[in-house]
């Protein structure tokens, strides 16, 4: 899962959870508030009644109207006197209690019924009927829930939208470390807010400058290194050459001689490697890929060229074909025993041109053909480049 999608469930979790609670919390404080204030009315409307009772003033009303709201005058063995004799009587509490039944939910208490001569003769019982309050804490309860739907929507895409916003720089970030050109490691220079992404694309371009540190202290050290082949290399060769040419015949020194023309071509190779000559923009011209395998196979004992037919002209940089060629030859010569031949063959069609190097094993095994043929063939090199036309 994506960290988008991660931090959006999160979000969303986390929305709906507070929603829940706060909904929860509402709901279970505009309870309480609502049993409160009817538990202060119903006790001030049974007090009001106690006094008028107990006072004996006449000409007040003993009930308060409402239609909510009802009262009985209780005798001690529990008959009903008022209102209506004989019904049955409330239930008795003290304080403040909700009882349920089947005519619904009611909130019922009660207080000594004391005659003017200070008598106390029964209770008179109070009951107020829950119905609308509970309707109205119902209707809360369905709105509450709508408006915290509402609010859950309208926040998850207000938070998505500053999410993708907030993710956009830690994208382009990736985007940009993906694309870093292993020859030259570079970050282009963070645009955004100095918060947590900065803090990565700043590490990363600390790492990748200590990178080009090291790629420059190698290339000076190989570089070095390769002046310090180059020098002796090219005295050596150069005697050797002159020793072969005052002495022919002596094999010994030719082949010395050969070998310190090898050096003298990976020291070349080292050299273009530290200068980093490998990344830059190639000089084009034409090129023949005929006289570049036989000056090449000149090189070498043992090494031949066959063209089998074509224009195998490219456009390419001379020195760089030259170089691979070189390299793909040393390395089937390297692998063929002594005294087996090396073949270096061009190509064209009409859209490609080809150079293929071969060593004995492959050479013997020229098609599809195996019988007879060692079983360790060689690797084939093939450089095939849009003809010049």
């Amino acid at each position: 899962m994506l960290l988008r999608h991660r931090l959006a469930l999160l979000i969303a979790v986390t929305l709906i959870a507070a929603s829940s609670a706060s909904l929860v919390l509402t709901d279970l404080v505009y309870g309480r508030i609502q049993e409160r204030e009817s538990a202060d009315s119903i006790e001030r409307e049974l007090e009001r009644t106690a006094n008028v009772v107990r006072s004996g003033a006449l000409g007040q009303d003993l009930i308060a109207p409402s239609e909510t709201l009802s009262m009985q005058f209780v005798a001690a063995d529990g008959r009903v006197e008022l209102p209506v004799a004989g019904a049955d009587p409330l239930p008795l509490h003290i304080e403040p209690t909700v009882v349920r039944g089947n005519a619904g939910s009611f909130l019922v208490t009660s207080a000594p019924w004391v005659l003017p001569s200070g008598a106390e003769i029964g209770t008179i019982r109070v009951a107020l009927d829950l119905g609308e309050a509970e309707a109205a804490r119902a209707s809360l309860r369905r709105g509450l829930v709508i408006t915290s739907v509402l609010v859950v929507v309208i926040a998850l895409l207000g938070a998505l939208t500053a999410l993708r916003r907030s993710l956009a720089p830690l994208l382009g970030l990736a985007n940009e470390a993906a694309n870093v050109d292993p020859a030259e490691p570079r970050l282009a220079s963070y645009r955004g807010p100095a918060d947590e992404v900065a803090a990565v694309a700043g590490a990363l371009n600390r790492a990748l400058e200590g990178i080009r540190e090291r790629q420059r202290a190698e290339r000076d050290a190989l570089a070095e290194v390769a002046h310090e082949l180059a020098a002796p290399l090219t005295v050596v060769a150069g005697k050797l050459r002159s020793l072969e040419a005052a002495v022919s015949s002596d094999e010994r020194v030719t082949a010395a001689r050969r070998a310190a023309d090898e050096l003298l071509h990976t020291s070349q190779d080292l050299l273009t490697l530290a200068r980093g000559e490998l990344e830059v923009v190639p000089n084009l011209e034409v090129v023949d890929l005929g006289e570049v395998a036989e000056q090449i196979a000149a090189e070498y004992p043992g090494v031949r060229t066959v063209a089998a037919g074509g224009d195998v002209r490219v456009l390419a940089d001379t020195e760089r074909v030259r170089q691979v060629v070189r390299n793909v030859v040393r390395n089937a010569v390297q692998a063929s025993p002594a005294g087996k031949v090396v073949v270096v063959r061009t190509s064209a069609d009409d859209t490609t041109v080809g150079l293929e190097v071969m060593d004995h094993a492959v050479w013997a095994c020229p098609r599809r053909s195996s019988s007879g043929c060692s079983s360790a063939t060689s690797q084939v090199g093939l450089v095939a480049v849009p003809g010049s036309g």
